[in-house]
């Protein structure tokens, strides 16, 4: 029986692992350093017919292997013949897993590359992203009408941008916001509560927002996630599209992310006439709130005080000419939520 080298995806947020990949009667055999696993021949499917090759198990999650021997799919149809004939896919789709297959393994080989291949995964693929992860983190919390003074926040900081942002305000008392790719914001109303004018609001959403247009989610999940489950996104199938979802929601950003996304949103402030002292009066309360209880903020991000220090050093070399927010009443009415 032949052998081939691979590489092994558990269908969790983990690196991929050397593998060798045994096409056999009853199967595929795949050794990976810490045992050997059996997968039935009726319990995978060909993702992609490559090169390279890519299995893609059945059941959740999903895992997957990865050869870069075409031989590899011709040994599996010589055992499993049913493997011969492919469910059908439109050229557009067949496109999409040669980009993936392609994205993927360089940013296997490579990861410090994903920050840049990044750019090439369409916008309409991080929007359906998003969406997932954002159905995937809300489950279950209701979700409120977005005050007016939010709208008029994000068309001030994002004047024709490649994404549409869509913010949401979670009836949550957690102090938190979060950003998803492809332009999905949530802030829950615990934070929103405790700001103390729309220019601490618009710091945070521009903070969020250079997350979206940094592509940070998106990169972090190309170095993450596994091609098999890549594939399943983009085949649409509901359940394995959930999964992934609620993995990406539950990714945090690298100090090295937030500081650019604090640096970027501070420069954005300045460009949509916002003073970006309001970002540095932020990281005051929550460093306030710290003291007495952390918020659920400070687990997902670095340190208050050592942002706001990044803040004013950031601060002191721009120029700024503000232009007031509209009048609203603050904090926005609680608006109806479901």
């Amino acid at each position: 029986m032949l052998s081939f080298s691979a590489h092994y995806f558990d269908g969790r947020l983990t690196d991929p692992v050397p593998a060798r990949a045994t096409p056999q009667a009853g199967g595929v055999s795949i050794e990976i350093p810490s045992g050997t696993l059996f997968w039935p021949g009726d319990s995978f499917r060909v993702a992609g017919a490559g090169p390279p090759v890519s299995l893609a198990t059945l059941a959740q999650p999903v895992q997957s292997l990865v050869v870069q021997d075409r031989r590899f799919l011709d040994q599996i149809v010589y055992h499993h013949p049913a493997h011969a004939q492919p469910r059908r896919r439109n050229p557009a789709l067949t496109a999409a897993f040669s980009l993936l297959g392609a994205l993927a393994l360089l940013a296997i080989s490579l990861p410090f590359l994903a920050g840049f291949l990044v750019i090439l995964i369409p916008n309409s693929w991080e929007e359906r992203l998003g969406r997932l992860a954002f159905e995937a983190h809300t489950q279950g919390t209701p979700v409120c009408a977005t005050p007016p003074i939010i709208e008029t926040i994000v068309e001030r900081l994002d004047r024709g941008g490649e994404f549409s942002f869509r913010v949401t305000v979670l009836d949550d008392l957690q102090v938190n916001a979060f950003a998803l790719p492809g332009g999905r914001i949530g802030v829950y109303r615990g934070l929103l509560e405790r700001l103390r004018s729309p220019e601490e609001l618009a710091a945070v959403l521009a903070h969020e927002i250079e997350h979206v247009t940094q592509r940070h989610s998106t990169s972090a999940l190309l170095r993450t996630l596994s091609l098999g489950a890549l594939i399943t996104l983009v085949t649409g199938e509901p359940g394995a599209a959930t999964e992934i979802g609620r993995q990406l929601a539950s990714l945090h950003f690298s100090r090295q992310a937030e500081e650019q996304a604090d640096r970027a949103g501070a420069r954005r402030l300045a460009r949509a006439g916002i003073h970006p002292e309001a970002m540095i009066r932020v990281f005051e309360l929550l460093e306030s709130l710290a003291a007495a209880a952390p918020p659920a903020y400070l687990s997902t991000h670095p340190p208050a005080a050592a942002r706001r220090e990044i803040i004013r050093d950031e601060v002191a070399g721009l120029k700024v000419f503000s232009r007031p927010l509209p009048d609203a009443a603050w904090p926005p009415p609680r608006q109806s939520c479901r």
